[in-house]
C-alpha cells in the first residue's frame, strides 16, 4: 500500500533488452508492486480515490517505471498476467480500505491488448466478491499504447464490464 513517489535510484532498463524470462520471473516471483497515486476533488480538497499504478522491483535496477516493461508485456503475450497481477493486488487493496471505513473508488490501467481476454470480466469480477466490493468502485482506463484492429471482441467484453457496474 504504497503512495507513489520518485525512485531513489535512476533505472538503466532498456524496454527492448527485456527478455521474455525475466518478466516471466517478475510475474512469479512477486517483483511487480502496485503503488497508489490520490485523486483529489479541486473544490474541497477530499480524497476521493486512487488510481493504481504498477511497478517492477527489480532485483538489479531498482523501481522500473512502467513505460520500460508494459511494452515488452505485451509483445512478450504476458499483458493478460500482468493485468491480472496488478488487479488483484490493487483490489485488495480496497477491500482492505473499504473494511477500515475508507470508502474510495479505484482506478486501474489496461492495455487495449487485455480488452481482446474473453476471460476479463469474470476474472475481475471474482477479485470484487472475494474483497466485496462493489463494481462501482472500480474503474477501467484504456491506455493509449495500441490501437484496436478488430473491434468486435474489445467492444462485447468493454459491454460484458460496463453491465457488470464498473466503469
Amino acid at each position: 500500500n504504497r503512495v507513489d513517489k520518485a525512485p531513489e535510484k535512476s533505472c538503466h532498463v532498456q524496454t527492448a533488452g527485456l527478455q521474455e524470462w525475466e518478466i516471466r520471473k517478475a510475474l512469479s516471483c512477486g517483483e511487480l508492486e502496485v503503488h497508489y497515486q490520490p485523486k483529489i476533488s479541486c473544490a474541497s480538497g477530499k480524497v476521493l480515490g486512487a488510481e493504481a499504478l504498477v511497478r517492477w522491483n527489480h532485483p538489479e535496477h531498482g523501481l522500473v517505471l512502467p513505460s520500460l516493461f508494459i511494452e515488452a508485456a505485451e509483445r512478450f503475450k504476458l499483458i493478460d498476467t500482468l493485468t491480472y497481477v496488478v488487479a488483484e493486488q490493487a483490489i485488495n487493496t480496497l477491500g482492505t480500505w473499504h473494511k477500515a471505513g475508507l470508502t474510495l473508488s479505484l482506478a486501474i490501467n489496461l492495455s487495449a491488448q487485455s480488452l481482446y481476454s474473453l476471460d476479463l470480466p469474470e476474472k475481475l469480477m471474482e477479485y470484487l466478491e472475494r474483497a466485496q466490493i462493489d463494481p462501482k468502485y472500480l474503474t477501467l482506463e484504456i491506455t493509449e499504447g495500441h490501437v484496436l484492429e478488430e473491434l468486435s471482441a474489445p467492444m462485447e467484453i468493454w459491454t460484458r464490464l460496463c453491465l457488470k457496474g464498473l466503469g
